[in-house]
């Protein structure tokens, strides 16, 4: 058994106009196991969270989260 911990990072980049993205660090959880020598097999099930929030701008309103506008 091979448990295992992992920190995910996330960064966009080149942002249109208009638009803010705030990558949150995000985390995994899991573990798996590995059946064999030279040739092996390790199947595994892994939980993880990841967020990624998206502001959007237009003339007349704002929008937050993964929601896009359309211009007006």
């Amino acid at each position: 058994m091979n448990p295992q911990a992992r920190v995910n990072f996330q960064q966009l980049t080149s942002p249109m106009a208009g638009v803010e993205y705030k990558a949150n660090i995000g985390w995994q959880l899991g573990a798996d196991l590995r059946f064999g020598d030279r040739l092996y097999v390790q199947p595994g099930a892994f939980f993880g969270r990841s967020a990624t929030a998206v502001k959007t701008y237009s003339a007349t309103r704002c929008c937050t989260k993964t929601t896009w506008c359309a211009p007006t």
